[in-house]
Formats: C-alpha cells, sequence, structure tokens
C-alpha cells in the first residue's frame, strides 16, 4: 500500500457491488471483473454460492484527504459511485 494513503475502514462489499462507509452507500462498477459475483442464486436457484474473487474494499483517505477505494491487492478501484447519503 502507498504511503501517502491512510485506511479508514475494511468494506464488506455485496452481492449487487454494493459496500458502506458510516451511512454512505457506495457501488463498484459492475465492469469490475474481481467483484464479480459468480454462480448466483439467479443462474442456480438450488445450489448458488455468490462467490467472488474479493469481497472487502479499503476505503483510504490520502494527503489531500480525498478517498480512494483500493481492493484486497491494494490496487485502485475506479469508477466507484455514490448511491446514498
Amino acid at each position: 500500500m502507498r504511503d501517502d494513503l491512510s485506511v479508514l475502514q475494511k468494506c464488506l462489499v455485496d452481492t449487487d457491488n454494493v459496500f458502506v462507509l458510516g451511512l454512505t452507500k457506495f457501488r463498484v462498477p459492475y465492469s469490475n471483473k474481481d467483484y464479480k459475483v459468480y454462480n448466483t442464486a439467479r443462474q442456480n436457484k438450488e445450489y448458488y454460492t455468490n462467490t467472488a474473487k474479493m469481497i472487502h474494499v479499503y476505503v483510504c483517505v490520502n494527503r489531500d484527504n480525498a478517498l480512494e477505494f483500493l481492493n484486497e491487492n491494494f490496487e485502485n478501484i475506479f469508477g466507484v459511485k455514490v448511491l446514498d447519503i
């Protein structure tokens, strides 16, 4: 992880690519393959697992007090959107 970042929280990402920081909901882009859910209930109602390569996001703050989002390999996640405040 970069020296200019401080981790605020490790967040669990749900099957809709949504995670919560405080009272704010964010969404990882569906195009991000690390968080794509495989074997969903829509695909297989009886034997679904809802597995994904990654399930956590690290919410960090940089020296400019801006939020940055990192995956479990501490690589930037781009295109994260705010859903609810």
